[in-house]
This record gives C-alpha cells, structure tokens and sequence, in this order.
C-alpha cells in the first residue's frame, strides 16, 4: 500500500489497523497537507453493512466542525475499496498515553473538559459517538484533544442494538441501559466518557473482570469503587464528578456535556448514595452484551529477537478460570454415590431451567430464584430412575426470551422433561409457579404453586415439596428411602444456607470485588455450620481463582484452597466437587500423580451416565497431562449433557494438546456454533490454526480474542500472538505484542509480588524481549519463593533457551520433570520449536519417556 496513489492521496506510511480496517497516513499535493486515509478491510469489502458503516462514519463527521472533532475531507470508492480521508492527528491515543498509568490530575481533567466540549459539539446537532473509549479520543503532540471513529453514530434516539439483538461498541465502556438493550441517548455518551476519566484518574477501569458476561454484570448492577480508592489524593469533589458520570440511572448523570464540564470547571457535585454488602449480595443478573473490536496500535521499531521455543508447562492460559468455576458452578451441590443409576433401568432425562423474575421492579430474589433450581437439581438427581442435567449447563438459560419454544428447548438440551418456573415478589409475599413440560409435545403435564410470607421464605420447605411432586409425578410411587433423599435439607441452618445462596451468586460474577464478598459469606455460614460442605467448596474455589489471576494473597491461598477443599471431603467423603477442587490446586503444585489417581477416585464414585462424575474423570485427564485419555471422556459427557459449556471447552483444548489440530478446529466451530463468541476459545483455536501454517486465519482469530478482553485482562494471550508475528518474519510486531503481555503481567505482580506463577510469567517475557536484568530479577524471586516447584522451574528453562543458554535451560528442565513437572503430547511437540539442538531433543526424548509411563499407569 505504501507508495500507492488513492484518489490524489498518497500514501505513506501505516498508522494502526483494527476490525473494520486499516488507517494509513498520506499526502494530499492539491493542498500541500498530511491527511489519515481509513480503508475498509479487504475481508469486510462484499459486506453491505461494513461499507454502509463506514459512509456513516463519513455522513456523521461531515456534518461537525470543531477544533476537537477529527475533520472529514473526502470519501469514496476506488477499486471496489471504500476510503474515506480525514484529519491527520499528530499525537496518541489516550489508551496509549495512559500506558504506564494514570495521569497527573490537571492533564485528566483539562482532557475530559475538551472531551466534553466536542462531544457537545456533536450532541447539538443530533449526533451521537457511541463508541467514546480511551482509544478513540487522541491527544496531539500540542496537547489538544480530538475525538476519531465516528463509525457506530446515528442520530440522537436510534438504538444502539443490531438486527440480530446485539448491542454493539466497546464493552468496557457501554452505558448499562445499553447493555439492556434500551434506547442510548447524549447520556450514554457522557458514561463513555466518565470511563475514560475514571480510567486517567485511577490508572484502571471501573470494572474489571476476565469474562464478558461477568463485566456485563457489574457495569448494569455494581456501583464502582471512588477513584480515591486506589489513589489517595484525588479530592472528594472529583471523586464525586466521576461517580455521578458514572450513575446507572441516566436521570441521575450529566444531563449534557456542558453539565458535566461545568462540574469538571468546579470540582463539586453531590455525593451519590454509599453501595452495602447487602444490596450487592442481592444484584440481579443482566445479559451481556458483546465488545466492538478496537483498532490496533501500531508497533514501535524494535530489534529483531532470536525465536523462542514455545512455553510448555504454563501454556494453560485460561484452563483454571474455566475448572474453578466447574468446581463452584451452581449445582455444586451433586452428591455422588447414593442411589446412582445402574444401566439397567431406562432413564428419565431431566433439565430444570431458571425460575424467571416476574417482579414489577425486581429486587434480591436473584439468589433465591437460583437457589431453588439449585437444590431441585440436587435432590432429582438422586433418584435411581433420573438422569437429571447439571444446573450448569440450563443455569445460562436465564432469559425468557429463549423460552419461547420449549420443544425446541427440549431437543437442544437433549432431555425429555423440562421444569420451568416464575417467581415474583408481591407486597410482603414470594410467589412462584413450577411446571413439569412434556419435550416432545411441549405440553404441561404438572404443576405447583408456592406462596410465602418474603419475610421468612423456606429455602427449604419450597424445593422439598417440589422435588416431592414432580417425582412422584414422573416415578410414580416413591420408596421410603427416595423420600427421605428428597426431603434431606441442605444444611442444619436455614441462615447458613441463605448466605451460601448469596456468595454462590455473587462468585458467578468472576471479579475480585464480588468474589471478597462471596468469601465473607461463605465464612460466615461455615461459623454456623460447621457441616456445610458447599460453602469449604466455595472457600476453596475463591482462593484458588486468587492465585491463579494473580490478585491478593500469593501461595498461601493454594494452601487456603486445600485446606477447605479437604474440610468438605470431611463431610462428605463421596464428594465429587471437593476432588475436582483438589486436582486444581495439586496441578498449581505439580501434584500431577495426586490429580490423575484423583481422577480414579472419581471415577469410582459413580455409574457411567453420571454427567459431573465424567467430567470430573476428563479433568483429571487434562490437569494430568493425559489428554488423549481425556477426548472420549468429553466426547461422552457431550453425548449425554448437548449443552455441557464446561466438556465443550475441555474438549478443544484436549484435541489442541493431543496434538489434533484439525480436531480442534472442528471443535472450536462447534463450540462457537453453541456457545457464541470467547477470547480464550479464539484463543485456543488460533494456536491450532498456527501450528498447521494457516496464518492468515490463526492471525484472525488471535485479534478477536484480544478484542474480547476487558482491560487488563489476558496474562498469556500475547505468549502465542506474538510467536505468530515471528513466524511470519515480523519481529517487531512480535516484540511489541510480548510487551504488551509484559506490561499486564507487571501490574499483577505488583498487586501480588508472592504469586510465584505470575512472576515466572513475568520472567518469560522479558527473556522473549531479551530483557536479561530484569529476568534475572525475577527468576531470583521465583527461585527463592518457590526453589522446587516443577511448574517454575520448567518456565525459567524455557526462558534460559530463550537467551540461548541451552545448557543451563535444559538443566533447569530436567529439575521440572524431577519435580513433578509433566508434558503432553503438545508440550512436546512444542520443545522443537525454533532451532533444535541434541540437548533439545535429548530432553524430549525424557520427557517423552516419563509421559508414557504416565500412559500405562492410568
């Protein structure tokens, strides 16, 4: 492109290049200026909706003329390729300004004032951004400030929402009555922009999470931290600014853009309302809304770096995310071994979907609504004649939109039944309705009512006598002992149950804030009942989602987790959930031969069709290092649950690491075809892509999986995009992608400088971007918390190679595979990446040795 004549634009040089295209700098010689030609991507050039999003883009600027306002000069078409050319800006993105942090008070205030006059600007003729991000908004070499990308506007009073119903801009950044699907207004434009200032003024975004649906949630339901929460001398007027922009009510924010520069001007509004444990224990849930891919930065020059072998041990980028929340999923409470079924009775298949809100105005019935189906699906699931799915797999069919036809509803769950349900708060009364539907038919073939006093709603009482009918109605008559199992209550104390139901809920939003909640909770109802299995389980998978994401307490918290996780084996030693537990943390600990004979245990605890026992037995598989072991074993678990999202997963990631590329690729289709959009699973997907040599799709894959992260989020994604760039022979990409990865992990470490995998990740980066002092730093702190950790020792090998010290790599290899360190077929495929030596491929054929041995023994 470079060198090319478009229209009478030459072009010059590459400026940066996201989702819809590219953005390229060019010289206009009929006036003698430097101008920004944006091109639609050759891969979007036949799609009407892409090039009719671009000629908006161009119709919606045109008609604006302000100094903050990138200006339009031209567009059109020149060989089949839609351009439009624009205002040329000398400077950065804020995101980039704010790369190493926040920024001094006076720069973030000046910038959200001149925001705010240009985004006046727009407002006054009818025009709105809907994509004000920190990305969007520039900041010239002069310090001016200039907002770009006008491509999601429309006029003021147009949704926000596609045809297909989805909610389109940056997820980080969207309004909540956006993401509820409400019409979006100059106010929603104004929450952007509090973003972008809460961002410049904490050195973080408001919300953060490492799933979409989970910051969905807190955007819609969680009041933000003040901005003084994470730096101290930001005054109390501006914490108040930013908390009123970020008001989720829209009658409650800036009404205007002068509004709010006004009280940037002033530094005073009233304060917003305090947030309680309570009310954030009793949020409801929202649906979550998709992220806009950004445009790219381009990548500053550096010097070439020598190929890396690719990392082994600590390429599980995202399984533990994925396990732990398997292990404290809603229907955490299966108890395994009593009354499994046999095989030789025909099996009556069962799904329990969410009871819908059908509250006026709903308020804390949330927790209550879940904890009914929880413990329906705990009691069916007991009867010898049911084959009951997890309440993992319908617990995500929430809405009652996707209810609309429960045949269809039926055949995707695979099940014959289904049990629906409402549930509305009435005055002082909880209310609610069950129904048994016939799959086949769709017909109703039962149903119950439940009417309580709000003030003392049974937990209890209501799902015993609905599990004690609808049995009854699909068994027929009961035995004396399957009545006792139904009647069971789950705990010896009504109030140590409800506040499990409450952190349980709160531990599904996937962020550090809700999940210190849920910890509360969990502690406080183990004080009440010291037998309360679920709630050590639920101790158990908040300290090891600690660890792993690398937020607060470093090691001790895998030794929190193992003590919990063996306190609820102590109560139930049948317990599926407390091993499943278990093998995350010995796999954290290179326990590998403990997670496999795990994986045994478990096996023995219950018949062939019990859903949660295989996939306990797969997991052990896959944290084991025996994947190829662990394909059936999913491919079962799939055959008898459709919709098990958790085996869907496992299963591409044990083709991946089997070394079935193509398999993956088959599988990630068809967990995209299920499941929609997610970063870790294009992720997982492009590796495949880049392993056979199909870059172009692998390079693909690897932008949207970066495009779908929350801020901050994704310490692995860049490991395998940046191999991808130096495969390709562009190096300086390739460095500048580890660097970003670098950059993340960095603030994990310094929020958590004794979480030993964060900082031997850390480690590995700057061996990729050949930064020997500050690898040496780490790999020093790494020896010294952890000296005989398997896992770490196998990362600092990896980096040693990296530098091309192969004899002191390899020495630390073998002292991983001493220490419990395991590697798969993948890994070891993995190991002749780059230029092999015999030293190289003499560890291979150790390591190859010892995962045979592995093979035979289980």
């Amino acid at each position: 492109m470079i060198g090319r004549t478009v229209n009478r634009y030459k072009i010059t040089a590459k400026i940066g290049e996201g989702g819809m295209g590219a953005v390229w700098k060019a010289e206009d010689p009929l006036l003698g200026r430097t101008i920004a030609v944006k091109f639609l991507a050759a891969s979007l050039a036949d799609s009407p909706d892409a090039r009719q999003r671009l000629m908006r883009e161009a119709r919606a600027a045109s008609v604006l003329h302000h100094p903050g306002i990138a200006t339009i000069f031209d567009a059109g078409e020149v060989d089949d390729q839609v351009y439009i050319a624009m205002h040329f800006v000398e400077g950065v993105t804020l995101r980039d300004r704010m790369a190493h942090g926040s920024l001094a008070l006076d720069e973030a205030r000046r910038i959200a004032i001149e925001a705010c006059d240009a985004l006046g600007h727009a407002h006054s003729k009818g025009i709105l951004h809907r994509d004000v991000t920190a990305r969007n908004i520039m900041v010239e070499n002069d310090g001016r400030v200039v907002i770009v990308d006008f491509g999601l506007a429309l006029p003021e009073g147009a949704t926000r929402v596609t045809r297909s119903g989805v909610a389109v801009g940056t997820l980080a950044y969207m309004a909540p009555e956006v993401f509820k699907g409400e019409s979006s207004d100059r106010r929603s434009d104004l929450y952007s922009l509090g973003v972008c200032l809460y961002e410049m003024l904490a050195g973080r975004p408001p919300f953060q999470a490492e799933q979409e649906a989970a910051l969905t949630y807190l955007a819609v339901h969680e009041d933000p931290e003040p901005p003084s929460a994470f730096r101290s001398e930001i005054p109390p007027a501006l914490d108040q600014v930013v908390l009123k922009a970020l008001a989720k009510d829209p009658a409650v924010r800036y009404q205007t853009a002068e509004e709010f520069k006004a009280d940037l001007e002033a530094g005073f509004v009233a304060a917003p309302a305090a947030r309680t444990l309570e009310s954030a224990a009793a949020a409801e849930t929202a649906t979550p809304g998709v992220e806009r891919p950004l445009p790219a930065v381009s990548p500053a020059p550096a010097p070439a770096v020598p190929p890396p072998p690719t990392p082994m041990w600590r390429r599980r980028a995202f399984l533990l995310s994925l396990a732990v929340a398997l292990v404290i999923a809603v229907g955490v409470l299966w108890v395994t071994g009593i009354l499994q079924p046999d095989g030789t009775t025909t099996l009556v298949s069962l799904a329990v979907l969410p009871l819908q809100d059908m509250s006026t105005v709903p308020d804390s019935t949330d927790y209550i609504a879940f904890a009914i189906g929880e413990s329906l699906v705990t009691k069916l699931t007991q009867i010898v004649s049911f084959q009951v799915l997890p309440w993992k797999s319908t617990s995500r069919l929430a809405d009652a939109s996707q209810l609309s036809d429960y045949k269809d509803v039926a055949a995707a769950l695979g099940v014959d039944m289904l049990m629906t349900g409402t549930l509305r708060r009435v005055g002082g009364r909880t209310q609610g309705t069950v129904n048994l539907i016939d799959g086949k038919s769709g017909f109703q073939i039962w149903a119950t009512e439940f009417n309580e006093p709000a003030t003392r709603f049974d937990l209890f009482g209501v799902p015993r006598a609905i599990a004690l009918g609808a049995a009854a109605q699909l068994k027929g008559e009961l035995t004396g002992d399957e009545e006792a199992v139904l009647a069971r209550d789950p705990s010896k104390s009504p109030e140590a149950y409800e506040l499990y139901a409450r952190g349980s809920e709160l531990l599904h939003r996937g962020d550090q804030s809700s999940q210190r909640l849920a910890l509360e909770l969990f502690e406080r109802a183990t004080e009440l009942d010291p037998d309360l299995e679920v709630a050590y389980i639920g101790i158990g998978a908040v300290q090891t989602e600690r660890y792993f994401f690398g937020w607060e307490g470093g090691t001790r918290n895998l030794a929190d987790a193992e003590r919990n996780f063996q306190k609820a084996l102590e109560v139930n030693r049948l317990s599926v959930q407390a091993r499943r537990g278990l093998i995350r943390v010995y796999w954290e600990q290179t326990r590998l031969e403990e997670v496999l004979d795990l994986g045994q245990e478990i096996a023995l605890l219950a018949g062939p069709n019990a859903v949660e026992a295989l996939a306990g037995r797969g997991e052990a598989y896959m944290f084991g290092t025996l994947p190829e072991k662990a394909v059936p074993i999913f491919e079962r678990v799939i055959e008898l649950d459709p919709r098990n999202q958790g085996a869907a997963w496992f299963l591409v990631f044990a083709h991946l690491w089997a070394t079935q590329y193509e398999a993956t690729l088959d599988a990630g289709e068809r967990y995209f075809d299920t499941f929609g959009d997610d970063p870790e699973m294009h992720h997982w997907v492009a590796v495949a892509y880049m392993y056979l040599e199909e870059f172009e799709p692998a390079r693909i894959h690897f932008e949207r999986s970066i495009d779908l992260l929350p801020e901050g989020a994704g310490t692995y994604y860049h490991m395998r995009f940046g191999e991808l760039y130096y495969k390709t022979g562009e190096t300086e990409i390739a460095r500048e992608v580890w660097t970003r990865g670098l950059r993340i992990v960095e603030k994990k470490v310094r929020l958590d400088p004794d979480n030993v995998r964060m900082r031997s990740l850390l480690a590995w980066y700057y061996a990729a971007v050949h930064d020997r002092e500050h690898y040496e730093q780490e790999a020093s702190a790494c020896l010294r918390l952890a000296p005989d950790d398997g896992g770490v020792l196998a990362q600092l090998g990896e980096a040693e190679t990296l530098f091309g010290a192969l004899e002191q790599g390899v020495a630390l290899l073998r002292r991983g595979l001493a220490a419990g360190c395991r590697w798969d077929p993948q890994d070891l495929a993995e190991l002749s990446m780059g230029e092999s030596s015999p030293l190289i491929e003499e560890f291979k054929a150790e390591a190859a040795r010892e995962h045979a041995r592995l093979l035979a023994k289980y």
